[in-house]
């Protein structure tokens, strides 16, 4: 290809096709899915049946295999039985707020109201901080659960646990502390002494999944517990409300209409035993699942294993939890057929939240039972995340124009001032159009292995994103940070598979470049003085001198344009697609734009495409094209050239079966 629009290179995967064969005799798949297959590195007939027949059942891990399950599950079984006095503290994303939502949810399930808090992105930042200490000791509490954080707090949890107060963590980040906190038990399969789940899937949990698979070892423990002798007080023993709760239990049947196949399974219900609770009063988790698979879906794991099944289950069941009905329900939605549905609709919503506004009101909208209260939330959610499409718009606007001029030379040497760097541009708080910068400016600048843009007062709410659609544009590790009048940064950056944000943030803090940072491989946060944005600038030149390759690698070239409809048919069988199992992108060759025209709501394009393929038509879309302006002109002027395209096969009950184009060959 001479030059694609995008920029990347086409690559089109290439498979030993005699190894093709033999996987679909083996597996009696076709040989077009056995390629895609071999594309995503699946090789062996087992591995791949296990993955097409995953269910929960079969992928559900043992949580005893999870080092301190056993001592957290104890210790919230006390905390039941004593009704003692207990906080759950989560993050302000989507994960920490489904993360949070299980916790309490279940407590509420079982009689024992507890207190929750999710930190404020701009007042607290991430993780447990002092906000959430003095909050634990004026309500005294007896035990502080910390869902989604808390691996790596070591002088928090110390300085809770002094007050005594007793913590457990449940979550997924990497370790970089070392020892561990002194917690009573940190559930999370990414210690870096958990050795037993070695590199299975089960490292790819997200917070949610992590505290689903503790709630199967609760209710496990709970039932083969024997029940606790009748208390001598009336409180216990009185009313209905008292009466209910733990001694005689709950009972929420689920709506799931799951078969006994699917619901016998590491705890999750079914089971004969009698014990501290029995089936009658044991809520079922399967009513959770839609909300694990929220958490799955919007923090971007593998949907392999366990993350699959959590996620194919919901699409097969539909919705249990009030919350996200009422979600659908404003956003026109009747029901959830694909995995973006959740992570492209519901989860910015509940984002925004935590964005621009208070996440506390996400995870209200998910506990609220009442249908018009939870409405009604999840309307203000909506308008939330209208409000943030409106800043990310206008940031992305602002940075587009500092990328297109942006220095690619080694930054300036070190600043006589330690709050001014660089060139004109960024030294004063005015460029050479006169304009007013602030007091720090802004700046942008490339190196081989990274981008990182900053400027001041920049809506922290919306770096993250910015940082993501500048990542997958570039295809480059990107940092953006906004510091405040003080100086202060805070940033986001997105990552690409082969260098890993949290391992990078780890060492910038220990170099003293950066004064918080961590995360995950592709995504983290971040926080800086100004006066070291000269330092973090060399850090970053001295730790990101690689050449990515900024290739797009194409699955299948489509030969003819019958293929279409059954290659669609054949894909629903590696459905959901998600991390790990990316959906497959095809190539049409020598296509003809044979007309233009705007969807009804004026979002997306409709593009009838003709060529050699055959006699039929083949309808495209580009979606969202408020953000591709410049790829919709350049198709446009060639109109009546020939296009080589890449893009998905979308098929939905609105549109058919149709291409939804991504690229194309501009060089004709």
């Amino acid at each position: 290809m001479s030059r694609s629009f995008s920029g990347k290179n086409w690559a089109l995967f290439q498979n030993d096709s005699e190894i093709t064969q033999e996987i679909s005799r083996g597996t009696g798949i076709s040989s077009f899915i056995a390629h895609i297959l071999m594309n995503r590195g699946f090789r062996g007939v087992d591995e791949i049946n296990s993955f097409l027949s995953c269910s929960l059942k079969s992928t559900i891990p043992e949580p005893s295999l999870f080092l301190g399950m056993e001592k957290a599950v104890e210790r919230v079984a006390k905390a039941i039985i004593d009704r003692e006095s207990i906080m759950v503290f989560g993050d302000y994303d989507v994960d920490g707020i489904t993360s949070t939502f299980l916790i309490v949810k279940y407590l509420k399930l079982l009689g024992i109201s507890s207190e929750f808090h999710i930190p404020n992105r701009f007042s607290e930042g991430y993780g447990i901080n002092s906000e959430a200490i003095r909050l634990a000791k004026e309500k005294q509490v007896d035990l502080f659960i910390a869902v989604d954080s808390g691996t790596n707090a070591v002088s928090e949890i110390e300085e809770l646990q002094s007050f005594g107060i007793d913590v457990i963590v449940l979550d997924h980040h990497v370790q970089t502390a070392e020892p561990l906190p002194g917690a009573v038990a940190i559930v999370n399969p990414n210690r870096l002494d958990q050795m037993e789940i070695g590199n299975s899937h089960i490292k790819h949990l997200c917070a949610a999944g992590v505290v689903f698979i503790f709630l199967m070892a609760l209710r496990r423990h709970l039932k083969n517990r024997p029940p606790p002798k009748p208390p001598q007080s009336d409180l216990l023993l009185g009313d209905t409300e008292h009466r209910s709760g733990v001694y005689l239990g709950v009972h929420e049947h689920s709506s799931t209409g799951s078969t006994k196949e699917e619901t016998d399974c590491g705890g999750l219900g079914g089971g004969s035993n009698v014990g501290f609770m029995d089936d009658a009063n044991s809520p079922d988790l399967l009513q959770f699942n839609d909300v694990v698979a929220l958490g799955t879906l919007c923090d971007v794991v593998d949907l392999r294993g366990i993350n699959r099944a959590i996620v194919k289950y919901f699409l097969k069941h539909g919705p249990c939890s009030t919350g996200i009905k009422a979600m659908m329900r404003a956003f026109g939605i009747n029901r959830i057929d694909l995995p973006e549905d959740l992570s492209f609709l519901i989860g910015p919503a509940i984002n925004a939240a935590g964005r621009i506004g208070d996440p506390m009101i996400a995870l209200q909208s998910l506990l609220e039972e009442d249908d018009d209260k939870a409405h009604e939330l999840a309307k203000n959610l909506l308008n939330l995340n209208e409000r943030r499409k409106i800043l990310e718009k206008e940031l992305m606007a602002e940075v587009m124009v500092m990328i297109s001029e942006m220095d690619t030379r080694p930054p300036p040497k070190p600043p006589q001032s330690d709050l001014l760097l660089g060139d004109t541009e960024h030294r004063s708080g005015e460029n050479s159009k006169g304009e007013d910068r602030g007091k720090f400016g802004r700046g942008a600048i490339e190196t081989n292995g990274g981008i990182f843009l900053y400027g001041e007062g920049w809506h922290e709410g919306v770096l993250g994103i910015i940082a993501g659609r500048i990542k997958e544009k570039f295809c480059k590790p990107t940092f953006v940070m906004s510091f405040d009048s003080n100086g202060k940064g805070k940033g986001s950056a997105r990552s690409i598979p082969g260098f890993h944000i949290g391992h990078f943030f780890d060492k910038a803090k220990k170099a003293g470049v950066i004064t918080e940072g961590g995360g995950h491989a592709l995504a983290g946060g971040f926080s800086m003085n100004f006066s070291d944005v000269f330092n973090f600038q060399k850090f970053l030149i001295d730790n990101t001198d690689v050449e990515f390759v900024n290739q797009l690698l194409i699955d299948y070239e489509i030969k003819i344009s019958s293929q279409l409809s059954s290659l669609a048919n054949e894909l629903k069988i590696l459905e959901p697609f998600g991390k790990g199992m990316e959906k497959p992108l095809f190539c049409l060759r020598e296509m003809r734009i044979k007309s233009i025209s705007k969807t009804k709501t004026g979002a997306h394009l409709m593009i009838i495409l003709s060529g050699h393929l055959g006699d039929r038509d083949i309808r495209g879309f580009i979606f969202n094209i408020s953000m591709k302006q410049k790829f919709v002109s350049i198709l446009e002027q060639k109109k009546n050239n020939l296009l080589d395209l890449v893009g998905f096969i979308s098929s939905n009950p609105q549109f058919g079966t149709s291409f939804i184009i991504e690229d194309a060959d501009i060089s004709r």
